[in-house]
């Protein structure tokens, strides 16, 4: 079971990593199941505004107020949170 949920987690976490350098943003290289991106602003907005749409991302992290902490979560729920993050992100 772990080395197959291991190995999902780290695809799908490069796969996460390689979207957000295609969108040009930056995050905190992780070895974990989670990846906080930096999103250039203060990121509550875009914390509170994420689960009225479906999303549910990280508590703010202080001191560390403009990342995002996005746990990896199945192929579906990373779409979803690219689709709903982008959306926002931009808005």
């Amino acid at each position: 079971f772990l080395p197959g949920r291991r190995a999902r987690v780290l695809r799908a976490r490069a796969e996460l990593c390689g979207w957000l350098k295609e969108k040009g943003l930056e995050y905190l290289e992780s070895h974990a199941n989670f990846v906080m991106i930096d999103v250039r602003r203060d990121a509550r907005p875009l914390i509170f505004a994420l689960p009225r749409r479906g999303v549910a991302v990280g508590r703010p992290f202080p001191p560390y107020t403009n990342y995002l902490r996005v746990s990896i979560g199945t192929d579906a729920e990373m779409a979803k949170f690219r689709e709903v993050f982008w959306s926002e992100y931009q808005a």
